[in-house]
């Protein structure tokens, strides 16, 4: 089975996101200030309450991204995921050993490889 179609099975209790059902099936860019459905808000919103809740829970938050109708716009995936680190809310360590990041459709796989880039580069900005 190649990587792109490989779904990890997670265990009943790992908190999940599904972007397009639980965000918007056509997301936005970088911030809320460009438009609708932007990384900023989906990061605000939906990341940060759940990972939180994983991180507490000590599960993993499976973050499905095949969902939407299109793709994504790259500063959309790097504000969401990697402003999780920038911004100071999450270490790379909590947000890389917590966040999994999956997709079955192959073409999007590019964008779960990019998104998962923005996290491992990631640096805390100066406060």
């Amino acid at each position: 089975m190649s990587a792109v179609l490989e779904v990890n099975i997670h265990a009943q209790t790992d908190l999940d996101v599904d972007v397009g059902r639980d965000f918007s099936e056509t997301p936005g860019g970088r911030y809320r200030r460009h438009g609708p459905f932007s990384g900023e808000e989906f990061r605000e919103k939906i990341l940060v309450p759940k990972l939180r809740t994983a991180i507490a829970k000590r599960v993993h938050l499976v973050v499905r991204i095949d969902t939407v109708k299109r793709s994504y716009q790259s500063s959309f995936l790097d504000e969401a995921f990697g402003g999780l680190i920038r911004q100071r809310l999450f270490s790379s360590a909590e947000v890389d050993r917590t966040v999994q990041i999956i997709c079955t459709v192959p073409r999007f796989e590019k964008y779960r490889q990019l998104a998962n880039r923005y996290i491992r580069e990631a640096v805390p900005e100066p406060k």
